[in-house]
Order: C-alpha cells, then sequence, then structure tokens
C-alpha cells in the first residue's frame, strides 16, 4: 500500500470515527487531505520553502492588520 493510500484510509477511518462530535473539524479535514498529500510528495527542500512562504505570508498580513488598527485608532483620538 502506497503511503498516500495509507495515509487517506487512516483519515477516513479517523473521520468515521470522530464525525458525530466533531463535524467542522471534520469537514476541514476533509477538505485539505489532497492538499497535504500532495505537499508531503515534494522533496523536503521545497516543502521548507512552502512553509517559510506562509509564515512570511501570515506574518505581512498581521503587520498590514495592525497598521489599519493603529490609524484607526490615531482617527479615533482625533
Amino acid at each position: 500500500m502506497r503511503p498516500s493510500a495509507k495515509v487517506r484510509e487512516q483519515c477516513a477511518e479517523f473521520a468515521e470515527a470522530m464525525e458525530t462530535t466533531t463535524r467542522k473539524a471534520i469537514v476541514c479535514l476533509e477538505a485539505g487531505i489532497e492538499d497535504t498529500l500532495a505537499v508531503m510528495a515534494l522533496p523536503s527542500k521545497y516543502r521548507h520553502r512552502l512553509k517559510s512562504m506562509a509564515l512570511r505570508e501570515w506574518l505581512i498580513r498581521e503587520v498590514r492588520r495592525r497598521e489599519r488598527r493603529h490609524l484607526d485608532m490615531e482617527e479615533f483620538h482625533e
């Protein structure tokens, strides 16, 4: 059995066992499993870069969010 087939099978078993108690989490898991397997099939040097890019993108969004909030607060106090 290929590793990705084994992971899909384990995911399906887990989803079936937890479906009644954590439906939203299971929907998220099922929606992202194929993307996760696609990334995990890549060589590790590319996976690392994808992770670091995601972190950079999050950091940029967070800085922009805080800047907007700071500007909104300045306008509020004027």
